[in-house]
């Protein structure tokens, strides 16, 4: 059971890096994101493109740093730290509840 349970964190830790470097390596905004705004990439002033790509790369930062940090305590959770489930669920939690 432990070990599914790893292996589940690991594809979501994997996951994350993968949405972070999506969004690190973001030149202008997503398809949805066009769509949301009603507007392309070109029709937006220079300055609005600069925080759009800024806050892009924030969100990838972050994703990254949550992939990463769930693959380190997948370490601890299987040498059996009694305290990794709580942090994985806090991290995990503070990082993606403001999401929804």
């Amino acid at each position: 059971m432990l070990n599914a349970a790893i292996a589940l964190l690991v594809v979501a830790a994997l996951l994350g890096l993968v949405f972070g470097g999506r969004y690190l390596n973001a030149r202008t905004f997503m398809p949805y994101q066009a769509t949301a705004a009603g507007k392309s990439w070109s029709e937006l002033d220079p300055g609005i493109q600069a925080v759009v790509v800024a806050m892009l790369r924030i969100v990838g930062g972050a994703f990254a740093g949550l992939g990463v940090t769930i693959l380190w305590l997948c370490f601890a959770l299987y040498e059996g730290a009694r305290w990794a489930p709580w942090a994985i669920l806090m991290i995990s939690a503070v990082m993606l509840a403001p999401a929804l």
